[in-house]
């Protein structure tokens, strides 16, 4: 009897009928190569006369040069098969070009390309070649069927770089196709990871691999019909920590008020014999598998904890709460055995959650230290107690670059506090790039501080024209805000209480500048008058006379003026991070006038 592992799962798909995994014959498949390096992303479209849907999306980046999909065919659809090209933007990947060529597949049938991105034109129709045969190329394929499901949606299979999850394909799955069908180019054994954006489950994948499963939407569960040794081990590991796991340990979004710390403190210690004879059990002929296994055993027993208790610090709260910031009261026992059983090995970046483990073991450093004490520590004295739980110079640098991407600087002053003491960090050629740009972003700004600022006049409420020459001798901090922005309005509290604490220092200016249109002047008034504003209210014509000069482009932004009547920064800390932001005050206040 063949042997099948239940795997307790949160995917919830719809699909009306079963159909036979092996009854793919009205599937076409296209392979391709491409013959220039590219970051791309090849769609299939399905086009009929009352809608158009991706049914399959394969994503390459420039490690590898081929892609293969496989799709049903649909009789009377038409198919086009888009391919774009991206290219590295200053922080993020950027859409450089988009062509979509017309194609013809057959049902049982496999179609070839090549692509060459520099000729890419879609008025031309340059740049796809259909060819009769490719070099063969390394793969492996992952059939299975959605039963019993209840609403549509994607499947997408990843991958895992650099410890996080990158997409290699995924699939549009609807009411006529309850199979789907992942055939992936792979060169290296390895983690990979089936779900969608609610939930994801850890799977094993070797060039030539064959590997079949179903997902059962009612009771949530993942079972194998054809495996290998690796998955049947992997299996039973997730079997075996799902007292530890059944919280949510899979899942992207985790509904605190469910969580059960005491409950989950119980099984863990309970299961810890278990698990540290399970993991001595680990051997067999692949190497590589076993020692990935040892490491994903480590991280899951770690991260399980970590991540329960970190959620569990908003447990209580009223209303929508977000991500957490830190860790809070966490029992003295995991205190003890998370950080002393850490897991520093930079083999963790082999483990699609070993991004996210180094995130929380940093954070989770800080839980020695008092609360109290904790509170008054800086950013930079932060980074530096975290970057010190980590004895890996590879995940230090890796540390750094997440930081760098992550941590809210506000200006370049900061961004020296900050990150300069840990450029020495910056080990690797992503983190060195990260750092220079990061770096970058803040240099167009110092080319305004110490200059005049008296240099616009705006209207007040009563249109009468305000200029900064005003309020010579004064520290002014404006905030520049509209009526349509939520985060400007979300921060109208908090800067009343500062406002509050300052209203008996005359050195002291509090100035709003809107950048409604003038059109809009009335619902400006109104909403001044609604949340009773303080200060010099002034309104900028959609930032004709003010934000447009200053490169303003994002708000909320608070600025500061010195007594001088000069820029000491155009970009500080919001209200809401009301002790820095108040640091930056008492400077200027306590400056002297000339």
């Amino acid at each position: 009897m063949q042997r099948i592992y239940t795997i307790i799962t949160g995917f919830i798909l719809f699909f009306g009928g079963l159909q036979s995994l092996s009854a793919q014959s009205d599937y076409a498949t296209i392979n391709g190569v491409f013959t220039e390096k590219a970051t791309a992303e090849i769609t299939i479209v399905e086009k009929s006369t009352n809608r158009s849907i991706a049914v399959v999306q394969s994503f390459k980046d420039q490690s590898q040069d081929c892609f293969t999909v496989r799709f049903p065919v649909v009789e009377d659809s038409e198919y086009l098969m888009k391919v774009l090209l991206y290219k590295q933007g200053t922080r993020r990947m950027e859409l450089e070009n988009v062509m979509s060529y017309p194609i013809k597949p057959k049902a049982g049938g496999v179609e070839a390309y090549s692509i060459k991105p520099s000729v890419l034109d879609q008025t031309a129709m340059t740049g796809v070649t259909v060819v009769k045969t490719l070099k063969p190329f390394s793969s492996f394929n992952l059939t299975g069927e959605l039963k019993h499901s209840l609403t549509a949606g994607q499947l997408t299979l990843s991958k895992v770089v650099n410890g996080q999850l990158q997409p290699v394909q995924t699939l549009n799955i609807d009411a006529r196709r309850p199979a789907f069908y992942f055939h992936i180019p792979i060169t290296e054994e390895g983690f990979y990871y089936i779900g969608n954006l609610g939930w994801h489950k850890r799977i094993y994948a070797k060039p030539g691999d064959s590997l079949s499963l179903f997902i059962e939407g009612d009771s949530h569960e993942l079972q194998w019909e054809k495996t290998n040794k690796e998955n049947d081990l992997l299996a039973q590991w997730h079997g075996l920590i799902e007292p530890i796991t059944n919280w949510g340990y899979e899942r992207t979004i985790v509904n605190a008020s469910k969580l059960d710390p005491d409950a989950f403190t119980a099984n863990y210690k309970q299961l810890q014999p278990a698990i540290k004879n399970f993991m001595s059990l680990v051997s067999g002929p692949n190497a590589t598998f076993n020692r990935l296994l040892k490491t994903v055993m480590a991280v899951d027993n770690q991260f399980a904890a970590m991540k329960l208790f970190f959620y569990a610090s908003v447990k209580g709260a009223k209303g929508y709460v977000g991500m957490p910031k830190e860790f809070r009261d966490v029992p003295v026992y995991f205190k003890d055995a998370l950080l002393r059983n850490a897991v520093t090995s930079s083999r963790i970046m082999q483990v699609g959650e070993g991004r996210d483990y180094l995130d929380l073991l940093t954070k989770f450093s800080l839980v020695t230290i008092e609360d109290s004490k904790k509170d008054q520590l800086t950013i930079a004295e932060r980074l530096q107690v975290m970057i010190k739980a980590i004895p890996n110079d590879t995940l230090r640098a890796i540390f750094l670059n997440d930081q760098l991407k992550s941590t809210e600087i506000n200006n370049l002053r900061e961004f020296k506090a900050t990150f300069g003491p840990l450029e020495k960090y910056a080990t690797t050629p992503e983190a060195k790039k990260r750092y220079k740009e990061a770096y970058g972003n803040f240099l167009g700004d110092t080319a305004y501080l110490g200059k005049s600022a008296w240099n616009f006049s705006l209207p007040d409420t009563a249109g009468k024209l305000v200029s900064m020459k005003d309020f010579k001798g004064k520290v002014v901090l404006i905030d520049v805000w509209a009526t349509w922005c939520g985060p400007c309005k979300a921060e109208f509290p908090f800067l009343r209480e500062v406002e509050e604490e300052y209203k008996n220092n005359e050195n002291m200016v509090f100035v709003g500048i809107s950048t409604d249109k003038l059109e809009k002047r009335d619902a400006w008034l109104g909403l001044v008058q609604k949340e009773k504003l303080g200060g010099v209210q002034l309104l900028d014509d959609f930032g004709k006379g003010f934000a447009r000069k200053y490169g303003i482009n994002s708000i909320p932004r608070f600025m500061l003026i010195d007594k001088q009547g000069r820029w000491e920064e155009i970009s500080l800390p919001r209200p809401s991070d009301k002790n820095n932001l108040k640091k930056y005050l008492d400077e200027a206040l306590a400056a002297k006038a000339s």
